[in-house]
């Protein structure tokens, strides 16, 4: 799957683009699916252009990469692994904090 946006966002009062906006964002992911060993697995990144913080300050593009994967145990219990945004980018101004890890499980009752 892949997508791509555009953002044309103004602000009426002056005809000036919005800050802290990119223009273009684009993302793509890849799925895996083995149902016959219970292995599941998502790769997903997001690729986001240019912007303009508040001081009007183009500030570089940037893209953000998330794996997670799952293996299913049995029809009631799920285990799970996964990494949001692995190259560890940070960026204070959108609250971007750097690498989140995550492991679990999931079980239906």
């Amino acid at each position: 799957m892949a997508y791509h946006g555009i953002l044309d966002a103004i602000d009426n009062s002056d005809n000036s683009r919005l800050t802290g906006r990119a223009r273009h964002q684009i993302g793509a992911s890849v799925n895996y699916n083995d149902q016959k060993r219970g292995w599941n697995a998502n790769l997903a990144g997001t690729w986001n252009g240019s912007y303009l913080d508040s001081s009007t300050n183009k500030i570089k593009d940037f893209g953000i990469w998330n794996l997670m994967v799952n293996k299913e145990l049995n029809k009631t219990t799920t285990i799970y692994v996964g990494v949001d945004n692995l190259t560890d980018y940070t960026d204070v101004n959108n609250l971007i904090v750097g690498s989140v890890y995550r492991a679990g499980i999931k079980m239906k009752f």
